[in-house]
């Protein structure tokens, strides 16, 4: 776990957007202790607060750029004639996919879509892994609860390198994910950014590694728009600085916030997670940090980390999950 997720020091002040610090320049101090109000997230997303393995596993492995996206040629030069010379051709040819690793893809893409999860684990191999230390089992249970949670989903997704390997492809993609739900007569309503990279070896997913991920979940009439300052990758031991800044102006609002600090492990993923929540604004005098802003230090060996943040007021909840990866992939 992280050894050290401590309160930044700061003075109180009106609250307003503050220039980020770099972790060298932090000094620690203990916590402030925290006020007695939790907020039980478990309703709130598909992995009590963390989305990883929603996100994770059921979006960024199973979208793809489509087979007719792939094959668009290369846009000509500005001045050109549209026509290409056969050196051109090749370039532009070159630099798409191979029919059959868009086809790989695009087969658990349209399975997905469809709901379909027999036909959609057809193309991930018996010994699949990802990073995480999830399998293929792992990845249709997870599928199962996260199509039943999130009926409504929209994503799109871009292929943004591929090369070949000694046993088949490795595909790099970016998927943009939205969704809503109903919880107790909320909306709730999903975004989520996850870029990964997958090893196709005898035309089925046998291995894939997550690279970067952040997912937002909003309800209410007038969720806090967050700016969130976090390192995407951090050497262990390493410290780093964890800012949540509320971008609209607060006035006398009153504003809770909290973070939760979980280790990404296949062990984990089941969990439900709280947030312990503290004033982040003083109603009457309007003063205070205006958002959260945390210092914390690698630990010297383990895994990733989902760190979460939530804020809410009286009209609105916001809460943001980002992978922070620690070491080296």
């Amino acid at each position: 776990m992280l050894q050290r997720l401590d309160q930044r020091p700061h003075h109180n002040q009106m609250a307003q957007p503050a220039p980020p610090q770099s972790a060298q320049n932090l000094r620690h101090r203990p916590s402030r202790p925290r006020s007695g109000l939790r907020l039980g997230l478990s309703g709130l997303s598909a992995h009590g607060f963390s989305l990883g393995l929603a996100i994770s596993l059921a979006l960024g492995l199973v979208c793809a750029t489509t087979p007719a996206s792939l094959a668009q040629p290369a846009p000509s030069a500005p001045g050109s004639t549209g026509s290409q010379t056969g050196s051109q051709a090749d370039k532009a040819a070159a630099s798409q996919p191979p029919a059959a690793l868009s086809q790989v893809l695009a087969a658990a893409d349209q399975a997905a879509s469809q709901r379909n999860l027999e036909l959609m684990l057809q193309s991930y191999s018996n010994n699949f892994r990802n990073s995480d230390g999830l399998n293929r089992r792992a990845l249709g249970q997870s599928l199962t609860t996260f199509w039943q949670q999130y009926p409504q989903l929209s994503y799109q997704t871009e292929i943004l390198r591929w090369e070949k390997t000694a046993t088949g492809w490795m595909a790099e993609t970016e998927a943009r994910i939205q969704g809503s739900r109903e919880v107790d007569n909320r909306r709730l309503a999903l975004n989520s950014t996850l870029r990964s990279r997958q090893y196709i070896e005898n035309n089925q997913i046998a291995r894939q590694d997550i690279l970067s991920e952040q997912s937002t979940v909003t309800t209410g009439d007038r969720p806090p728009t967050l700016q969130v300052n976090l390192p995407e990758q951090v050497s262990p031991g390493q410290s780093f600085a964890f800012d949540v800044i509320v971008l609209e102006p607060i006035e006398k609002d009153l504003l809770l916030g909290g973070i939760v600090d979980e280790p990404v492990s296949a062990q984990g993923y089941g969990s439900v997670s709280e947030a312990s929540l503290e004033p982040l604004i003083d109603a009457k005098t309007g003063t205070g940090p205006g958002g959260l802003f945390k210092i914390g230090q690698a630990p010297a060996k383990g895994s990733d980390r989902w760190i979460s943040a939530v804020v809410m007021r009286k009209d609105g909840i916001t809460m943001v999950t980002q992978r922070l990866r620690v070491g080296d992939r």
